[in-house]
């Protein structure tokens, strides 16, 4: 890195940020590249947003605690350096959804966009924050809650009792949201997949929540890319490639040659083809009840021209094919 140009380090800068790793691309930077303007001002920004979020993180754990909310944090504390966009919080029974909402404006949030089983608000700070009555990409529910509420742990955020998503249970979270609400993969992913892997003591809770999920497809498309990762920064995938050998089936034969076309060129983040989610979003409706349930719903909701979401989901879908990053 000392030998990169001006250029080019605003260049590996731009690359960092789209595949979520800047942190640890600023952390890990020679001193005297932090010398530079820029980077001095991106750094001093960083910081200064890492203050309020976490300080919104803690209001936000406190006050559902004190309603006594069953909550658990997911897709928002992660095993490295990183600085989330937003703070996103499964909320296990919806009836509560309410309380936590009035009790969060209370204390001065913010309403903010419409979205499916999503109330989205704002803190004082401007923060964003996510309350999930459901794992979903608009009205179809891609993670049953239900599986994953045996796999919530007690945490400490700057010495306040918070509730998070086990390793296992993140690890699931982090592929499946990779997969069916951004449809993309970025090194951040490669990186939380090698680090929760190699935290896990064990693989069998890891296999009974994929098992449980209907997402055994997806998880074998982000650990096949994950080994190709591995072996061409370590020279070897053992963990990763092992597990993955595990799920091998009829479908995976066509996730091997799309891998394998995509490691001959990797870019990072990297946006699936169309056909490869179709595949895996067949494959989930068909195996899982609850989200061939809510597939009906959506259906119905995009009939009803009445409905916002409606309105909004042309925009969104337009977005999401020109976006390179998320």
């Amino acid at each position: 890195m000392i030998s990169l140009t001006h250029d080019e380090r605003l260049e590996m800068l731009d690359l960092a940020r789209k595949n979520k790793l800047l942190d640890i691309y600023l952390n890990r930077l020679p001193e005297s590249f932090k010398d530079d303007v820029s980077i001095k001002g991106i750094i001093r920004r960083r910081n200064r947003r890492r203050t309020i979020f976490y300080k919104t993180l803690v209001d936000t754990v406190s006050v559902l605690n004190k309603a006594d909310v069953e909550y658990a944090l997911f897709k928002t504390l992660k095993p490295f350096c990183f600085l989330p966009n937003d703070v996103d919080v499964l909320v296990f029974d919806s009836k509560y959804l309410e309380d936590a909402k009035r009790a969060l404006m209370h204390l001065g949030y913010t309403l903010d966009e419409y979205e499916p089983h999503v109330v989205s608000l704002k803190s004082p700070e401007g923060v964003p924050v996510e309350l999930h009555s459901e794992i979903s990409v608009s009205y179809i529910i891609y993670l049953d809650k239900a599986i994953l509420r045996p796999y919530v742990e007690s945490i400490s955020i700057d010495g306040v009792e918070a509730f998070s998503l086990s390793p296992e249970a993140e690890l699931l979270c982090t592929i499946a949201h990779s997969v069916f609400k951004e449809n993309m993969v970025t090194l951040a992913d490669y990186m939380e997949v090698r680090i929760r892997v190699c935290q896990l003591s064990e693989l069998k809770s890891f296999r009974n929540l994929m098992s449980g999920s209907k997402t055994e497809l997806s998880v074998y498309l982000i650990f096949r890319i994950a080994a190709f990762i591995e072996e061409l920064v370590y020279g070897k995938a053992e963990s990763i490639g092992r597990l993955g050998n595990e799920l091998k089936s009829n479908c995976t034969s066509v996730i091997d040659a799309y891998v394998r076309k995509l490691m001959q060129k990797p870019l990072f983040p990297h946006k699936f083809h169309p056909m490869i989610l179709t595949l895996l979003f067949a494959d989930l409706i068909s195996r899982s009840v609850k989200a061939r349930l809510s597939l009906r719903e959506q259906a119905f909701n995009l009939l009803n021209i009445r409905n916002p979401h409606t309105r909004m989901l042309g925009k969104i879908i337009v977005s999401r094919i020109k976006r390179k990053s998320y």
